[in-house]
């Protein structure tokens, strides 16, 4: 079990609230069996690999690719967490959805 305490020097503390929410989602990224996604790749370094297989780099090229990542049926079951791009906060899937 993950204990988490206030931080700093008695000055600053969570609300109850606050920390319950901080709670459960340390407690959701870390469930058994899921793993993390890292997708922050910036425009730059994605376009490098985009280069090594001949795609174009472009913004609808990168979220193409991260709707691939994002939406198979089932990644649910086995993803707890994803680190974004700030692109990719603000992208949203062909259904209009953002990203989870």
């Amino acid at each position: 079990s993950m204990v988490l305490s206030p931080v700093g020097y008695g000055k600053h503390h969570l609300s109850k609230e606050r920390r319950a929410e901080l709670e459960a989602t340390a407690k959701a990224v870390a469930t058994f069996g899921k793993g993390i996604t890292a997708c922050d790749e910036s425009p730059g370094t994605i376009g490098d690999r985009f280069e090594n297989v001949g795609i174009e780099n472009t913004e609808e090229n990168r979220r193409l690719y991260r709707q691939m990542l994002f939406t198979p049926k089932d990644a649910e079951k086995y993803l707890s967490a994803a680190i974004l791009d700030p692109e990719t906060v603000f992208q949203k899937d062909d259904n209009g959805l953002p990203f989870p």
